[in-house]
């Protein structure tokens, strides 16, 4: 997990909280100085904190195991980094081109988000990819 990506779910988070804009601004601001370790806790913890480097192994333990990590590994976090990003619109044709060129894609639900989708794109991908394993091994011989 990059601090590009803890800052953009951190982020997004604070855009759509109840936050006065002036508290907004105030996070908005720490995030930019923040490091991994720090914006890790504010995402476990809703809080910002000064860590030493016995806190950060804690930090960063207590995140791999987390339900934020497991979310944000998934796709739908990917989803929403996407929308973040590239606005709804870029998102939409992106998911559009992908659904067109991709047959998990599109089996799966082009503009789908969420743990069905993921899961089926996965047993989709997996399948896809023991297939063409199997046809790399019949060439070979």
């Amino acid at each position: 997990m990059t601090k590009k990506d803890l800052q953009l779910v951190a982020g997004q988070i604070v855009f759509d909280s109840k936050m006065s804009a002036k508290a907004k601004m105030q996070i908005f601001n720490w995030l930019k100085e923040a490091d991994s370790a720090q914006m890790k806790a504010f995402l476990l913890d809703g809080k910002i904190v000064e860590l030493d480097e016995q806190a950060i192994e804690v930090v960063n333990d207590r995140f791999k195991t987390s339900e934020m990590m497991q979310e944000m590994e998934s796709g739908t976090a990917k989803t929403i980094l996407g929308i973040v990003l590239a606005g709804p619109v870029g998102w939409a044709i992106y998911r559009w081109a992908k659904g067109e060129l991709n047959a998990c894609s599109k089996k799966c639900g082009t503009f789908s988000i969420g743990s069905e989708r993921n899961s089926c794109m996965k047993k989709c991908e997996a399948k896809v990819k023991s297939v063409v394993q199997a046809r790399k091994s019949r060439i070979k011989k």
